[in-house]
């Protein structure tokens, strides 16, 4: 509701992330403060939580609401950290391609509900990755319906491209926000917001090398590994939409 985006402005505004001590008490200071792009992406990851919460299965919410929120999060998160190029970095493009990489597995939710707590349960449980399980319950996979969806809803192709593309190994000149989103999407859920599984972390260990500059990934990447879970986490903690979405339990 418009109550609801109201509040979360002014929490935003208010958190130490952006207010920087100062009490912001009329919504002209909140808008000014945060500016446009902000608002703009409060108010798509809003609207985005009443999508994704349309089913109250916990696991769903863990492994597919929780899971793009923190991708989004942490796409920004890594775009700052690690600007390969500062004219590639676009906080909202980087968020906005995190939160929907995903959204195919709600979109198949939505339609085939009974079968698709069938790929829930069965991730949550087994050794198998949502491509594989989604063949086998809905006979098709969440990326195919992510752009499906993309193209119905219009959304911008940058982000098509990240759910076409998320889940294939890392390729020189593949664009900036593909990177960084790649490398989120295991990171989430290796903090526990998803379903982690071991095949993706060379390709993240790949990426990263990649976007960082940092090629000790390669060699030792479980204590690079180790380390940027520290740095993120800390982040993450901070961040005023994490916290006004009490994004999920760790796992």
């Amino acid at each position: 509701s418009d109550m609801n985006l109201s509040a979360l402005i002014f929490k935003m505004a208010n958190s130490s992330f952006y207010s920087r001590g100062r009490q912001i008490d009329s919504f002209k200071h909140a808008i000014a403060i945060l500016g446009f792009n902000v608002i703009k992406t409060i108010a798509i990851a809003a609207a985005s939580e009443v999508l994704f919460l349309s089913d109250s299965n916990p696991v769903y919410r863990r492994l597919i609401w929780s899971h793009s929120l923190v991708t989004g999060i942490l796409s920004r998160v890594l775009g700052k950290e690690f600007p390969k190029q500062e004219k590639d970095f676009d906080a909202e493009k980087f968020f906005l391609s995190g939160l929907f990489h995903d959204i195919g597995k709600v979109v198949l939710n939505y339609f085939d509900r009974k079968n698709y707590h069938l790929v829930i349960a069965e991730v949550e449980e087994n050794p198998i990755d949502f491509p594989e399980s989604e063949k086998k319950h809905v006979d098709t996979t969440h990326v195919e319906a992510g752009i499906l969806a993309c193209d119905a809803w219009g959304l911008p192709t940058y982000v098509k491209d990240v759910i076409a593309d998320h889940e294939s190994p890392f390729q020189e000149g593949e664009p900036a926000n593909l990177s960084y989103v790649r490398a989120a999407n295991f990171l989430s859920k290796h903090l526990g917001y998803g379903k982690e599984v071991e095949e993706e972390k060379e390709q993240f260990f790949q990426t990263m090398a990649h976007i960082s500059g940092n090629h000790a990934y390669l060699d030792n990447g479980e204590e690079e590994l180790n380390s940027l879970c520290t740095l993120v986490n800390a982040k993450l903690s901070k961040d005023p939409l994490f916290q006004y979405f009490h994004a999920g339990e760790s796992a």
